[in-house]
């Protein structure tokens, strides 16, 4: 019990391989769209002066560490992303991922 199967045209050969191009090119943005979504939030950006607080690195040993530390003020621009930041009266450079605009306090004193 032999199936015989018809050869395929040159052009039916073409057309699977172009639909199995299209799909997995629709794939492909699929996953992009789901990693790297467009709406994705403007980088923060602070001026010279602005008061902040810095990221508080090595001291996440310890249960009840602060996270931040601060308030201290942008001393420069260093590049987009970096700001020289006075910290005891000593610049030093940050990411921004690593600083923090300091809240505003929700009840002021009267």
């Amino acid at each position: 019990m032999s199936q015989e199967t018809t050869p395929e045209t040159p052009q039916e050969r073409q057309s699977k391989i172009e639909h199995h191009r299209e799909r997995a090119l629709q794939n492909q943005h699929r996953y992009q769209g789901q990693r790297y979504p467009a709406d994705r939030q403007a980088p923060i950006r602070y001026d010279v002066g602005n008061r902040v607080l810095i990221r508080a690195l090595g001291d996440n040993r310890r249960p009840f560490a602060a996270r931040w530390r601060g308030p201290y003020r942008i001393a420069a621009i260093a590049r987009e992303n970096t700001y020289w930041v006075d910290v005891h009266g000593e610049a030093s450079k940050f990411h921004v991922d690593n600083i923090r605009q300091v809240p505003r306090p929700q009840n002021p004193p009267r």
